[in-house]
């Protein structure tokens, strides 16, 4: 009787089994030698260790760390992580951006001279790395983009080439399960604030120990605090590659794990989801979405169901592409390795022009999946959206190499030769483009600017039928 009443405590007990491994490398640098003293980074870093130690991290941190110190604990954090479910990195304290790449200062920089780079701070990529050596969640916070005065000793060495320092920090792709978020955004200085804490970590602590939301709420309420806040001078900022739900603290009503449905609903559930397909190929977009409604209702972890009714809700009438987000989410926690919903939740944030975002899901389908013509081109779209022609070029190629026959991609590629004023091949991917669909009106349109920049007469005339062919062309 004894050991069953024992053996009922231990089940009814969470074990170290059944508990999720969560581990945090917590950094806070005040001190600086050659940069004096920042006011909040330790408190920042302390009352943070506080609020993740509440929340079940195993905490490693480290106090005005110089470089042989951060090393040492980036060596520990990657031992300590190894098989860990959630991995979490926080930094506050001195920053810098140098041609498009990340740093973190330790408190006996200087950097006076070139090799600085080197020798003297730490590449943020390097602790990213470590964390994405293994699948898992892993969540980086950086308060780091503050007034960094060494920057201007950086200047100076570099002479010439101090154009490459850049303002607060660079935008950083997210990895495959990774969030990165920021204390303001991309090219922006933070502010110390007036109190124990930035703005950033004191409102982030504070909705840590308050909230119960999923982390992408909790960060969208911590943006808005800090907006109220700093007179929106200071507007956090996330990269995410998520694929699961995370929560710091879950909600008492959190629900249930789901059970599979039995045979017949399960027939049910797939009849709804062929119906739903039906649909959208009539492109009657609510009629699927009640259809997709009705397959999730019926079994809860169908994939392709989120997957299409996400789909509907970008194409559909009622354009939502929040929602359309959430169902890519949702199929992409029940079906990780599935190409089409990373493909389709990485349009979704390109329509809301979160291109970085959109990138990183294209990356991730593209690894899936690398014969996808049609991801090539959405990320080739992304890219020349952020004006990075040189690949966006390259990720066009590889469309056309998948799919030499898509007048579409050919168009595409055509805009960014005309954007880097290459006319003449512009003008050869219009006339492919125009060969492969000879009523492809915007082709014909473009043609005839390009044309027209090089003082060719003749794209009057491309332009006068793109206009018979579709009116609103151009416009």
């Amino acid at each position: 009787m004894l050991r069953a009443t024992i053996l009922l405590l231990l089940l009814l007990l969470p074990s170290a089994v059944q508990a999720q491994k969560r581990v945090a490398l917590v950094i806070g640098n005040s001190s600086y030698r050659y940069a004096g003293e920042l006011a909040n980074p330790r408190n920042d870093a302390r009352d943070m260790a506080a609020a993740l130690r509440a929340h079940g991290f195993q905490i490693l941190e480290g106090l005005d760390l110089d470089k042989t110190g951060l090393e040492r604990k980036l060596r520990e954090f990657a031992t300590v992580l190894q098989g860990a479910e959630v991995g979490l990195f926080f930094y506050a304290g001195h920053g810098l951006q140098v041609s498009g790449q990340n740093y973190i200062v330790p408190t006996d920089a200087q950097l006076t001279t070139l090799a600085a780079l080197e020798l003297e701070v730490t590449r943020f990529e390097a602790v990213q790395r470590i964390m994405e050596s293994e699948d898992r969640i892993n969540i980086l916070f950086f308060d780091a983009c503050r007034n960094n005065p060494l920057a201007r000793n950086l200047e100076q060495a570099m002479g010439t080439r101090s154009t490459a320092i850049g303002r607060g920090l660079a935008p950083v792709q997210a990895g495959y399960g990774t969030l990165i978020s920021y204390s303001t955004q991309p090219g922006n200085f933070a502010l110390d604030g007036m109190g124990r804490n930035s703005p950033f970590t004191g409102a982030l602590i504070r909705h840590l120990s308050s909230s119960n939301e999923e982390i992408m709420g909790l960060l969208r309420d911590v943006r808005n605090e800090v907006m109220r806040e700093t007179q929106r001078k200071q507007v956090p900022w996330e990269h995410t590659a998520l694929t699961a739900r995370f929560y710091f603290k879950m909600p008492a009503s959190a629900p249930s794990p789901l059970t599979a449905p039995d045979a017949e609903v399960s027939r049910r559930a797939q009849e709804a989801y062929k119906q739903g397909e039906a649909a959208l190929n009539r492109n009657d977009f609510d009629r699927a979405i009640a259809d997709f409604n009705e397959a999730i209702r019926l079994d809860p972890k169908h994939a392709g169901a989120f997957t299409l009714r996400g789909y509907a809700y970008v194409f559909g009438s009622k354009t939502d592409f929040d929602r359309a987000i959430a169902d890519y989410d949702e199929a992409i926690r029940f079906n990780p390795t599935s190409s089409r919903a990373l493909a389709g939740r990485g349009f979704a944030y390109y329509k809301k022009n979160d291109f970085d975002r959109a990138i990183a899901d294209y990356d991730e389908a593209l690894r899936l999946n690398p014969k996808a013509s049609s991801t090539f081109l959405a990320r080739g779209n992304a890219y020349a959206n952020k004006n990075d022609f040189e690949r966006a070029i390259a990720d066009y190629d590889e469309a056309i190499r998948l799919n030499p026959k898509d007048a579409f991609t050919f168009n595409n590629r055509g805009l960014v030769y005309l954007r880097k004023n290459d006319l003449d091949r512009a003008i050869a991917d219009y006339d492919e483009a125009i060969r492969l669909d000879p009523g492809y009106a915007q082709a014909l349109y473009n043609r005839g600017m390009a044309k027209g920049k090089k003082g060719d007469r003749s794209g009057e005339a491309d332009m006068a039928k793109a206009k018979q062919l579709n009116p609103s062309v151009g416009r």
